[in-house]
This record gives structure tokens, sequence and C-alpha cells, in this order.
């Protein structure tokens, strides 16, 4: 459930990767700057931080921090989480405790066998508090659906079902939004909502409900992505040195070029993003960490 401070090896692999990884990562949904066959192996951050891991259930991590920051200072945090649900609250208790940057992601899985949860220890949850001072850590997140159009109301049957938008059926009113802008109705990337402070869902129709990849709340901002502004955003967010990147797999499926990367470029089912000081889990979301080494170490 807790390791001692030491150097991290940090890794991630493919979701069809079959083997033992010993290293602080999870599956993702491919990496940025590789495509085709001849890649099924995991890929290693060039930088090994020094840090603390947890991992278990979400309780058992969140006990751990309170205990580790009594004698230690952990200036970041990469959350990695294995699909158990309840992550956005999570995620703002585990900030609420730290009180510094968190980013990271939810493990993808393979579409064609559904198995969820790899992260590397297991458990609801992984973190790695990086204690290292030899690093200035510099933490980003980037909602690309810049275009903001309006906001509305959201009745929910449950915390990642919407029933209603404005008192309309919420397939329906989606379907109307979605015809206005020219959009196929099976196209979830493009058109979202967000929540007040810019953390995007990714929605999908299950049956008769529409089911979010995260926890809505009662007012949501309905944003728009053009299709000609994905890649030049996508691409300068993940053009970096020195940094691990967490992309929304959805928004790579809009894309039709390789992103071009010399850092370690991920696409996660759920992103742990970090924006106006607050740490939250979304969808269709870019975030990242780069390690700055300080000139006097």
């Amino acid at each position: 459930m807790i390791s001692e401070k030491s150097r991290k090896r940090i890794a991630f692999y493919p979701t069809d990767f079959i083997g033992e990884v010993d290293c602080f990562g999870c599956a993702t949904f491919g990496f940025a700057g590789e495509t085709g066959a001849g890649h099924n192996v995991p890929r290693t951050f060039p930088i090994a931080p020094e840090g603390i891991e947890i991992y278990g259930a979400y309780e058992e991590c969140l006990h751990e921090v309170r205990e580790i920051i009594r004698t230690e200072t952990v200036f970041a945090c990469i959350a990695l989480l294995g699909n158990a649900g309840n992550e956005n609250l999570f995620c703002r208790r585990l900030h609420a405790i730290l009180k510094c940057p968190v980013v990271g992601g939810g493990a993808a899985y393979s579409l064609s066998d559904q198995v969820s949860g790899r992260i590397s220890r297991g458990g609801e949850a992984n973190l790695l508090l990086i204690t290292d001072q030899g690093y200035s850590l510099e933490v980003l997140s980037q909602n690309i659906h810049q275009h903001v159009i309006s906001y509305h109301k959201i009745e929910m049957t449950s915390s990642r079902v919407a029933e209603r938008i404005d008192d309309i059926d919420a397939r329906t009113w989606f379907a109307q939004r979605k015809n206005e802008l020219g959009l196929h109705a099976d196209d979830w990337e493009h058109l979202t909502l967000s929540d007040l402070n810019g953390v995007n869902t990714h929605f999908h129709e299950d049956e008769s409900q529409l089911v979010s990849g995260r926890e809505l709340e009662e007012v949501m901002v309905l944003r728009y992505m053009k299709q000609e502004d994905v890649f030049r955003q996508m691409q300068m967010f993940y053009n970096d040195e020195n940094a691990l990147i967490f992309g929304c797999a959805g928004l790579k499926s809009l894309i039709r070029q390789e992103l071009r990367t010399n850092a370690l470029g991920l696409f996660m089912f759920g992103e742990v993003c970090y924006l106006n000081e607050r740490a939250d889990f979304g969808n269709l979301m870019l975030s990242k960490i780069r390690f700055v080494q300080k000139a006097d170490c």
C-alpha cells in the first residue's frame, strides 16, 4: 500500500500488452508519435524522480497521504486511477489534503476484451508523491473545446446519467444541438459539456440513457471544437520535452495525423486535470507534468 521514498521508474504499456511491468504506470491507448505494428512494448519515461508510491482503495490512499505529509514535502502528485468510479470526488479530496498540483489519468483498456483497472499496483488508485528537489515541476491542463456556447441546467437520474437538459429529454436536446452544427448523430467528441471550472465530460448513449464519463453537475457549459482545430491544438500541447502527457483517447480518435513529440505522450480513459488551482477528473482534456532540472542540482 505504500513504498519507501526512492527514485521511481515510470513506464506505460499498450492495452494489449501481456506481461509483468515493474514500474509506476498503467495501460494507455497507444503513444503519441507511434503507429502500426511493432510497438507493443512498455515505454519508460526518461526521468526517474524521487518520490513515494501509494496504492490501494481510495480511503487507504487518502489516509496514507495524510500521514506522509506530516514529515515530507510533496511538490506534485501523479494519480493513476483504476476505473473504479467516483474519480472526481477522490481527486478533489486528494488535492484538498496535498495542496499541490495533481495530474494523471484513468487506465485505458482494450475495447475488444474490456479488461479495466490495469494500473501498476492494482486497487482503485496508484499515486506517486514527488518529493524530488532537483526539478522545477510545471503542471498544465487545457480544454481545447474553446468555443463556449451557453450555460444549461442538468437533471440527473444518477451522478453520471443525464435525464433532462433545460427541461428537454437529454438525448433529444443533444441531437438538436448537433443538428444545428452539422455534426453526425454519433459524434460525442466535437460538442460536449464542461463544468464551470472548464473540465469536460464525454457522453455516450447506453440503451435509452445519456451516460457521462465523469460526474455531472447541475449547471454545465456547452462547448464546441471545430475539426480543423483539433490537430493543431493537440500538436502544440504534445510538442514538449521532459514532459509526461495525459491526453484523452476520445481526442485521439479525431486526428488523422501522427502527433510529434519528444515527450512521453499517452491517451487515457479520463484525465486528472489541474485548473485554477483545483484538481478534477474529466474527459476530452489534455494534462501534463514537465520536469525542468534545476541548474544547481
